[in-house]
């Protein structure tokens, strides 16, 4: 992995189309978050199919979900949005491992009915 990681050029990136200092941080030697989204995108275009890249989009998106912060942690609202977060979880591949989160999900449901009870 390595090695392919080597010949992607992620270096030459930075060096060629990301030469601009808006690209890199306060210390001007590291990429910024800009920077390192520019080159993530460059290497999925180059690495991934687009099978792969949409459950990379919808792993993304339910890691997001997970880390919504809500404003009534115990409505019923919060309640469906977890609901519909499950069934996002539940139409992944099964060679992933969304243990941790499905369990965290059903803790969190079930405060929240007895919180609604």
């Amino acid at each position: 992995a390595a090695k392919l990681i080597n010949q992607f050029g992620s270096i030459e990136l930075m060096m060629d189309d990301l030469r601009d200092y808006r690209f890199y941080k306060d210390d001007m030697i590291h990429p910024n978050a800009m920077a390192e989204a520019y080159i993530w995108e460059e290497f999925q275009t180059s690495f991934f199919n687009e099978e792969t890249k949409e459950l990379i989009q919808h792993i993304n998106q339910i890691n997001k979900n997970l880390n919504h912060r809500p404003f009534n942690p115990y409505s019923k609202a919060h309640y469906q949005f977890l609901s519909k977060l499950q069934e996002l979880i539940s139409l992944m591949p099964p060679n992933l491992d969304f243990t941790k989160e499905k369990n965290r999900l059903s803790d969190q449901m079930s405060q929240i009915e007895g919180y609604l009870e």
